[in-house]
């Protein structure tokens, strides 16, 4: 409004008022636009469980992809520029999610192997493979069970069936024993 003259119109006026308010307009505008597909975002990874650095991390990713974007931009394409954005952060939670199922499963079919380890050495001494004093033996087993749990934890994914892992633990015996 300052460049205008004294002598201007009222139509002169209102128009550079209007102008001016229009240009505050699409600013705001844009400021809530952006808000707004951002929280969706974030919600979209708070739904996913994703965790506190990993969001804001996809936060000033967004807040950089918006930044280069015109200031004419619609919130649809917005949505299209940040896809995929949260494409790769939502294949990362289930890449972490899925690599936590792994360990958690892997620890099982440990504790599952050394289990095995009560009832075959059992059977290797009926088959006159082991004597009943190693059978009796504690620091035997003791071992035995560090060995298989070592072996184990080395050889295993979290992928394997229990039936493998059975098999798994008699091999790791026998070569123990061997």
């Amino acid at each position: 409004m300052a460049p205008l003259p004294n002598t201007a119109s009222d139509f002169e006026v209102c128009t550079a008022a209007e102008n001016a308010i229009e240009a505050v307009r699409q600013r705001v505008n844009s400021r809530q636009m952006t808000e707004r597909v951002i929280k969706r975002a974030v919600s979209l990874l708070t739904f996913l469980q994703s965790t506190e650095q990993h969001k804001a991390r996809v936060r000033w990713e967004r807040a950089e992809i918006l930044a280069d974007l015109p200031h004419d931009v619609t919130e649809a394409e917005a949505k299209v520029a940040l896809q995929p954005t949260v494409r790769e952060a939502c294949q990362e939670m289930d890449d972490r999610q899925a690599h936590k199922r792994r360990e958690e499963q892997k620890a099982r079919l440990i504790q599952y192997g050394l289990a095995e380890i009560s009832g075959y050495p059992w059977r290797l001494n009926q088959d006159g493979e082991i004597t009943a004093e190693e059978y009796l033996d504690a620091d035997f087993k003791a071992g035995l069970q560090r060995t298989v749990k070592a072996e184990l934890e080395r050889a295993l994914s979290g992928e394997e069936t229990t039936k493998e892992v059975e098999e798994l633990a008699r091999e790791i015996i026998e070569a123990e024993l061997g």
